[in-house]
């Protein structure tokens, strides 16, 4: 789990260079109000990504984050991913 979109985007940080191209779709989108100006969303993924060299490599899940509302608008608060295995594992 990733506690801010900043460190979720220093962890991507070290393959910058090694990725030529990365796209996500997203699906299924869910919102869920909750008590207290919190709200949870989660959606389905499909991300592929293809690296130098031409290698490419797609999977499938599902994204949730905890959102929280502050005066200057919705916030991430806290995001998980969770994968599929690749068939045959």
């Amino acid at each position: 789990a990733y506690p801010s979109r900043e460190v979720l985007a220093q962890a991507f940080l070290g393959l910058g260079e090694a990725i030529e191209d990365s796209s996500i779709e997203l699906s299924d989108h869910r919102v869920t109000m909750l008590p207290g100006g919190y709200a949870y969303a989660s959606a389905s993924a499909s991300q592929q990504m293809t690296f130098a060299g031409g290698q490419t490599i797609a999977f499938n899940g599902v994204m949730s984050i905890l959102l929280v509302e502050t005066p200057d608008g919705w916030r991430f608060l806290a995001g998980h991913t969770s994968m599929e295995p690749p068939p045959g594992q």
